[in-house]
């Protein structure tokens, strides 16, 4: 803020607000038109080729990872500031406990509990071969400070216990789950426990939400209380425990894949109802993709000594959205408690779509043609992260796979 003029600053905490008109006027041409287009570039000194980009909330900040390094870049505050060549900060990811050659993978994103920092999840695996056991490194970097850096928060191997495990991250945790059992690990305290499941959990379908697992599967809701954990003890197996759902709730059957897509940023809830919701999306093979928006509904109860959900999900509205074949990369973010969009890779196109909920109960959701943001070459496979607050999108695409593109698409 200290360094924006009085103008620029409206400017920079007003692009949501102007985003949604703006997309509004353009779902009638299908096409939302650039403002700018800029290049993170990452030819030298090594000409190492970028494997994925995440944009910090707010879209100022973009991270980039390479093979076995991170990178932070400054994409400034507006669509014409100049990206510097090399990035204010960068990290090597260690060797130690594996003794070879690595590469790391980016699961997770959150802010520190002072609302300044960013806490980054890695899973670090050899570059070749497969190991039984995984490296989790957790670092935290102050992007704002004069020179920031990464600094290793925290760092364990993990017994790997199947090849399709996947992760989810929140404030302090990261959940391993896979077709039969979960994982809880508290990486700040070095605790953790373990559960025998009947579900067949996949990649995107858990969610922590004020403080319970959040699990949709096998075509049901299912919400579980954090356990107690246990310290984890070096070379000691995980504690097992018997823990079930404290309630499921059936929603919808015969979809090929579902994806919790509520907004991992928002741990806090606000006085606002806008992160007490779940919204999931599926694939139905059949009609497209459909969206169901969920929203949790406190639960008072007196005199029962038992341990109850504080809050409820009730269904209120489901949006289809198109009826392309859409890629498995599908991310949502709401603009205003009313208006999200919905981002998709269809085709070749990175594709957008508004949806606005009806302003009374039982009304229809409103859904805007979607728009072509980007469009890549046949058979070329990309990644994207997009910042609604911003209207900036991040996209690396394998053609030009030392390049990460900065998009900017408010006027």
């Amino acid at each position: 803020m200290e360094e924006l003029s009085l103008q620029d600053l409206q400017r920079a905490a007003t692009s949501h607000l102007r985003l949604l008109p703006h997309l509004k006027r353009c779902s009638s041409n299908g096409y939302i038109p650039r403002v700018a287009t800029r290049i993170i570039d990452n030819y030298e000194p090594a000409r190492e080729a970028f494997e994925s980009c995440l944009l910090v909330p707010g879209g100022r900040f973009s991270l980039t990872r390479t093979k076995d390094s991170l990178q932070l870049w400054d994409l400034g505050n507006s669509a014409h500031s100049i990206i510097r060549s090399t990035p204010v900060a960068s990290q090597k990811v260690g060797e130690q406990d594996i003794g070879e050659p690595v590469r790391c993978e980016m699961i997770g994103l959150h802010q520190t509990t002072d609302g300044m920092g960013l806490i980054v999840h890695l899973a670090v695996d050899p570059l070749e071969g497969h190991r039984d056991y995984r490296r989790y490194d957790h670092y935290v970097i102050y992007p704002l400070e004069t020179c920031p850096e990464f600094c290793l928060l925290a760092s364990a191997c993990i017994e790997s216990q199947a090849d399709n495990e996947t992760m989810t991250t929140a404030q302090e945790l990261a959940i391993f789950t896979e077709s039969n059992f979960v994982v809880i690990w508290n990486y700040v305290s070095d605790t953790w426990i373990q559960w025998q499941s009947d579900m067949t959990v996949s990649y995107g379908e858990t969610y922590i939400c004020n403080s319970y697992l959040i699990v949709a599967a096998d075509g049901a809701i299912s919400v579980f209380a954090m356990p107690p954990l246990q310290p984890r003890i070096q070379n000691e197996p995980v504690p097992i425990i018997t823990h079930k759902p404290m309630y499921q709730l059936m929603h919808r059957k015969n979809v090929d894949d579902s994806y919790i897509v509520s907004d991992p940023w928002c741990d806090r809830t606000p006085p606002d109802a806008i992160s007490n919701y779940i919204d999931i999306i599926h694939n139905t093979n059949t009609s497209g993709w459909v969206l169901d928006h969920y929203v949790l509904c406190p639960i008072k109860m007196t005199g029962s000594s038992a341990k109850l959900p504080t809050a409820f999900p009730i269904h209120e509205h489901e949006a289809h959205t198109s009826d392309e074949e859409v890629s498995d990369h599908v991310q949502m973010a709401w603009i205003t408690p009313r208006d999200a969009v919905i981002l998709f890779g269809a085709g070749n196109s990175l594709t957008i779509q508004l949806l606005t909920l009806p302003e009374t109960e039982g009304g229809a959701v409103t859904q805007y043609p979607s728009c072509r943001m980007w469009t890549a070459g046949d058979d070329n496979e990309y990644c994207f992260d997009f910042c609604s607050f911003a209207g900036r999108a991040c996209i690396r695409d394998e053609t030009r796979p030392c390049e990460i593109r900065v998009i900017d698409y408010v006027p």
